[in-house]
């Protein structure tokens, strides 16, 4: 057998957008792929039957990126968004399900988002941001198209975001096609708020959705509110809902409820996100929160590299509107939940170890389809049916995965320096021998309110098989274990955390195999900060490598695309720097910089909105000044989530540096 390498990643088949039809016998799913030559991603639509009997068909193709596929109620109508028509500009198209072409069924200037069919599968409601006057504009003047635009002039403080960089000065919108005459109506404007999250009435006359119409919105990113746009009577109004952040909202089938996630606690962003019932037919919309006992968080939570940042599903509606089916994140597992109107009570539907990500289920109720994914295995589509049956329906990536050995991943609990108990993983070498010696490599988690868990991460592997023991665990800071474990470091970054993963690491040093003397670390983002707290406060670690760090609090307060709720964050009670200095220089790596010797290579991306590049560029020429063996890669073009969905040859470079780095310092 052979090991994992970086050509893998080329190798890899995504699947993602897995949604099951209305009359539970086939599902659609998205299959995304590397081009080797250009290095472009390429997705198409993929169906298969639940039965199981067939295998998977390809419905659409060519080099373009086919996305969202949505079924209409009727079970006659695949949308989808694809941009095969331009490639920089994608437009929403409808395919038969009994045979025919896809066919465009808009023409708009924008980013399209989210798709939601109407009842009566006549209409789609859809989100999107439309280019702005400037740009359309330089779209139409070929003279000065390739100067672009003169200037960008912002009055508010959300003005840019990691992975769509700065903003046109539109904001998202909500449109309604009509499928028969492709006409566009757009229900809110897009210049002053976003709008989010649209959900039908049953009778299809009127629009739920979120928005944060509030005074200084930038600056109270929580206070968000659902409205209600009467098509008919072409009027909006706000429902009286506790103030607090919602999404994912759900109507009934009668149309009695919507239920939504969200949370009531102001700025604490470590509370759990908890299902909400909104009573549209009690005299004062009565709200509920459904799962206010409960200890689990109702969100996708769980962290991987290779199908992107975690998918958060909207709650399913039982056709007797008696119950839910839910998604929930609990130690480094994403499965689903059964949670009852009236009692309020939950009963797992499916808690194995893996993760359980884009959740749908038939008209029927009796089968539920989803992703799901494994420690060993990036994902597959999978089906579970009420007498919890699992039947996979996919295979991709296995032909060429039984050529490869993995090594063996160990989950294991431990006890953190308070008495708290702390989950991990080892991911041992292939052809691992407790006999031997081996260098180690310490992984801290991004968030940091999010969890490793028991998903593919190929990083670690490709790791393991250069003969590293890679650990990674999940301190208190991150999600998936409580609000007492979540909030923990709230205004004390680089406290309960630091201790949880110096636990591990003495833990580990323990080992008979482990070499004390080739101890790594790295991580990103958060896990970055943490990389260079860490070796500003012990020498232990003979090599580290931050990647797309925060590495000083204060100038990231105004710099970052979360410049507008930093502060909560880190759980300042919501003062600047400008207020607080000290405390948050006290919680910045920068401070201790002097108390570095740990040789540290610095990764960071050009384009990184979230953790500026002047993070990573602070402490690398701090250590430069210290005379600390550095080296700093910058990605051109590249955002915050390079590791997980940047251009693959960035991406492979990117592992490519770690391993060397790594290598000079750990390797005899």
């Amino acid at each position: 057998m052979s090991i994992i390498n970086t050509d893998q990643l080329y190798d890899l088949t995504l699947l993602r957008g897995c949604q099951i039809s209305p009359d539970g016998t086939r599902i659609v799913y998205t299959s995304e792929q590397i081009d080797r030559k250009t290095d472009k991603k390429y997705t198409h639509i993929w169906s298969v039957a639940t039965d199981g009997k067939t295998d998977p068909v390809q419905l659409t193709y060519g080099k373009q990126n086919d996305t969202q596929p949505v079924w209409s109620p009727d079970g006659q109508y695949i949308a989808f968004v694809s941009n095969r028509l331009e490639e920089k500009q994608a437009q929403i198209f409808i395919l038969p399900i009994n045979g025919g072409e896809a066919r465009p069924i808009t023409d708009l200037k924008g980013r399209i988002g989210g798709l939601f069919w109407s009842p009566d599968s006549q209409q789609i409601a859809f989100t999107f941001r439309p280019l702005s006057e400037a740009q359309l504009a330089l779209l139409e003047d070929k003279e000065n198209k390739k100067q672009g635009q003169t200037c960008y002039h912002y009055t508010r403080i959300f003005y840019k975001l990691d992975g769509e960089g700065f903003f046109n000065g539109m904001r998202w919108q909500i449109g309604v096609l009509n499928i028969k005459d492709k006409k566009v109506r757009f229900i809110t404007e897009a210049k002053e708020e976003d709008d989010f999250y649209p959900t039908w009435s049953v009778d299809g006359q009127k629009i739920y959705f979120v928005s944060n119409r509030r005074e200084e919105a930038d600056l109270q990113a929580w206070m968000q509110d659902i409205y209600c746009y009467d098509l008919v009577e072409d009027t909006l109004s706000c429902l009286p809902a506790p103030d607090g952040v919602k999404g994912n909202l759900s109507m009934s089938p009668s149309g009695k409820y919507i239920a939504y996630l969200g949370n009531t606690h102001l700025g604490e962003w470590y509370r759990n996100t908890n299902v909400f019932l909104l009573d549209l037919e009690s005299p004062d919309l009565q709200v509920r929160n459904l799962t206010a006992k409960s200890q689990y968080d109702f969100e996708a939570l769980t962290l991987n590299d290779t199908t992107g940042l975690p998918a958060t599903n909207s709650p399913i509606w039982s056709q007797n509107e008696q119950a839910l089916i839910v998604q929930y994140s609990n130690h480094g597992n994403t499965g689903i939940l059964y949670l009852t109107i009236e009692d309020e009570q939950i009963q797992p539907v499916f808690n194995k170890e893996g993760v359980a990500a884009h959740i749908s289920m038939d008209k029927g109720e009796n089968l539920i389809a989803f992703h799901y994914s494994t420690l060993t295995n990036p994902g597959q589509i999978v089906t579970l049916d009420i007498k919890q049956n699992l039947k996979q329906l996919t295979k991709v990536n296995e032909e060429w995965m039984k050529e490869i050995d993995l090594g063996k991943v160990e989950t294991v609990w431990f006890e953190g320096k308070a008495g708290n108990q702390v989950q991990g993983w080892i991911v041992y070498p292939p052809g691992f021998d407790p006999e031997k010696k081996y260098p180690s490599i310490l992984e801290i988690h991004g968030g940091p309110l999010l969890q490793y868990g028991a998903t593919f991460m190929h990083e670690f592997f490709y790791l393991a098989a250069q003969g590293y023991v890679v650990y990674y665990c999940n301190p208190r800071g991150g999600k998936g274990y409580g609000e007492d474990h979540a909030g923990a470091i709230i205004n004390r970054w680089g406290t309960a955390d630091y201790e949880d993963v110096m636990s591990f690491a003495d833990l580990m040093a323990e080992k008979a195999f482990i070499d004390t003397e080739r101890m790594g670390i790295t991580g990103g983002s958060y896990g970055g900060y943490l990389t260079c707290w860490t070796v500003g406060h012990t020498h232990r670690f003979k090599a580290a490598v931050t990647q797309r760090c925060v590495s000083n609090l204060v100038s990231m307060w105004g710099s970052s695309d979360m410049n507008w709720k930093c502060q909560h964050l880190v759980g300042t009670s919501g003062a600047a720097p400008f207020q607080d200095l000290e405390h948050y220089w006290n919680m910045s790596p920068m401070k201790y910089v002097a108390n570095v010797k740990t040789p540290t290579l610095v990764i960071h991306s050009e384009k990184d909105y979230r953790c500026a590049l002047e993070q990573g560029e602070q402490f690398f020429i701090a250590l430069k000044k210290l005379r600390v063996d550095t080296e700093l890669v910058i990605f051109p073009d590249e955002s915050h989530g390079l590791s997980r969905g940047g251009r693959m040859d960035r991406r492979v470079a990117r592992l490519e540096h770690i391993k060397r780095w790594f290598d000079k310092y750990l390797q005899e």
